[in-house]
């Protein structure tokens, strides 16, 4: 083959000649160019023109050819940390197809202790099981898996963290039981830290599980029912005081069976790291905020009881709430498994972050958990309830003086807040308490009003709620659930909401008629609106001028709708909405198909629900 490279050319010392002797190279160098191309243009015409015999002949000369170059494979060949490096950026499917290849690099990369440390049930690696078992340090495993998974358990050399699901009624129900269960953390309570059960079916003993993983910080427990959570044998016996989340919530129709308050009172007190708290207690038992002293446990950020009953209809944003793990800071106090002592930090975290009540009996406990959480606080939700003793002379919640002491403090980082009442409130509980409560919530920007009744109060006790909202300038999302929405305070805030809302629901509520629905629809800056359940005096009419309003707005990019009847109504004009990218039709009457595909030509997301679901709904999330 002719090389002719202009490299290989003198260069003269002469400028000129310089000049010259680059032509020439320049003309040398093109020239052989020209008659390298002519003898492989020859030789692939020659090539063209041979028997087929002699191409095949060829074909395998240059086949064999190919088969003596060497070739070297970086993944054996590269160091381990590049190696392990590289795969811990790719997916997990890829992982385990990459250990598929050959014995070389099922060796190699199984060498790799970080890419097989997580593992979740619906991952491929679970088939890899057990030959990287000795890695894993969080597992997740669901229903029939959790079988084959118990089969290996004393592999898991390592495991630090296991979440174990069965499904309501799944199959796995009839092949392992509780028993199973407490034999399998046996074989990794030496090493796990972090156990989460999700069995609706299953009763656990919260003891019995203490006594057996003497390491645990964490424990969730979302079961039929949870026994043995009293100060016990077992409890005392084990390392409770390590414990710094604790979740336990037997099912919610499960009411005979609720944490008994009075009962793990003696355990919490044990409990002086505790961060995170969240117990599904008995309606008619103490407050929770009786049973925790903020002075005994200075780290506590999270406190939960009965949350499921402020998620009846819509639930709580997920960043609202913390998750056990999440609580988990760099204060939390040092641990030391192997001489059994917990070495305490000399700084708390100065109050809670997040704080639901829901049998709230009364109000002197949490005076005191405002009085130390007010500039800690970010998600607050409260349901005061009538006095438990009927023959008790202390007042309820919703009537105590402390109230006026409770609404004076200034909640600097609140930014959601929901109360419910359940029952009539009191002219001053609603006309003097709430408002100031609301007012002094500076960054509040979630605000849900649910069952809050009038009683045979005068409709103008809410207007000072209204005046309230209104001076609420970060509120950004504003839900009124089976709320009283009568009367003209309404309409006057509807047309002066707050300047950054964005977000309006009103679920269920009584009073909305056609002024109600012309001024929500006439809320330009809204980006999303829910609207379901009518007033039985809306007629047909009305309803369409709604849409037709709705469909010159100029802002709504998220609409939910739900509870009527449409077959008269001019369902199409929502089209006009231009910005309109979500539409949920709930339980709908007079729908055609003609009218769903028509909807669907023009608008992105359209969702119909044609019968009701079981609450609660997931709320769309701010644009």
């Amino acid at each position: 083959m002719l090389t002719g490279n202009p490299a290989n050319c003198q260069t003269p010392s002469t400028i000129n000649g310089a000049s010259l002797q680059r032509q020439s190279c320049d003309s040398t160098y093109a020239n052989n160019r020209t008659q390298q191309i002519h003898v492989n243009n020859s030789d692939y015409l020659l090539l063209d023109q041979q028997p087929p015999y002699e191409k095949a002949k060829r074909n395998i000369q240059y086949s064999q050819q190919h088969q003596r170059q060497h070739y070297v494979d970086i993944i054996t060949q590269s160091p381990q940390e590049i190696l392990c490096l590289i795969i811990n950026f790719l997916p997990m499917d890829t992982r385990v197809q990459c250990i598929k290849v050959c014995p070389a690099w099922r060796k190699t990369l199984l060498q790799c202790p970080e890419a097989w440390k997580v593992i979740k049930g619906d991952d491929e690696a679970y088939k890899l099981l057990p030959l990287v078992s000795h890695h894993i340090e969080i597992l997740t495993i669901r229903n029939e898996k959790v079988a084959v998974c118990f089969r290996h358990m004393d592999d898991f050399a390592h495991l630090q963290s296991l979440l174990l699901s069965i499904e309501e009624n799944h199959q796995a129900f009839t092949t392992i039981d509780t028993n199973d269960i407490y034999q399998a953390l046996k074989s990794v309570s030496g090493t796990l830290t972090r156990l989460k059960l999700e069995w609706a079916e299953a009763t656990f003993s919260f003891g019995r599980i203490l006594s057996i993983c003497k390491r645990l910080t964490m424990i969730q427990l979302i079961v039929w029912e949870v026994t043995d959570y009293e100060k016990n044998e077992y409890i005392v016996g084990s390392n409770a005081t390590f414990l710094t989340s604790i979740s336990l919530e037997p099912n919610i129709n499960n009411f005979e069976n609720r944490i008994n308050v009075s009962k793990i009172q003696p355990l919490l007190r044990l409990l002086p790291h505790l961060q995170y708290l969240r117990l599904e207690c008995s309606a008619s038992d103490d407050d929770i905020s009786s049973a925790i002293n903020t002075s005994d446990h200075p780290y506590l950020t999270t406190l939960i009881t009965d949350m499921c009953n402020f998620e009846i209809t819509y639930k709580i944003p997920d960043d609202m709430l913390p998750a056990p793990q999440d609580t988990i800071n760099k204060q939390r106090p040092t641990i030391d498994h192997e001489n059994q002592l917990v070495i305490s930090s000399t700084i708390s975290n100065n109050g809670l972050k997040c704080l639901i009540l829901h049998s709230m009996h009364s109000t002197t406990e949490i005076q005191t958990l405002f009085e130390q959480s007010k500039d800690s606080l970010r998600t607050l939700c409260l349901a005061p309830r009538n006095n438990k003793k009927k023959d008790s002379i202390q007042p309820m919640a919703i009537e105590n003086n402390n109230w006026h002491r409770i609404s004076s403090f200034t909640l600097s980082q609140l930014v959601y807040f929901q109360i419910e009442t359940w029952l009539n409130a009191t002219t001053e509980f609603l006309s003097t308490h709430l408002p100031t409560m609301l007012l002094h919530m500076p960054a509040l920007e979630t605000l849900v009003l649910g069952n809050i009744s009038t009683g045979d109060a005068n409709l103008t006790v809410l207007d000072n709620i209204y005046s309230s909202i209104t001076q609420l300038t970060r509120l950004q999302s504003l839900r009124f659930v089976e709320y009283n929405v009568f009367g003209q305070g309404i309409l006057h805030f509807l047309e002066h909401p707050p300047p950054r809302l964005q977000q309006l629901m009103m679920y269920g509520c009584i009073g909305v008629t056609f002024p109600v629905l012309e001024r929500m629809a006439k809320m330009q800056q809204l980006k999303s609106l829910i609207q379901l359940g009518l007033d039985i005096d809306v007629t047909i009419a009305e309803y369409t001028q709604f849409l037709e309003l709705i469909g010159h707005h100029t802002n709504l990019s998220y609409l939910e709708i739900g509870v009527g009847r449409v077959s008269e109504c001019r369902l199409q004009s929502i089209i006009q909405c231009k910005t309109l990218s979500t539409l949920v039709l709930r339980r709908v009457f007079g729908l055609t198909d003609k009218m769903v595909t028509e909807l669907r030509s023009s608008i992105q997301h359209v969702v119909v629900v044609s019968e009701w679901e079981d609450p609660p709904f997931p709320v769309p999330p701010l644009c």
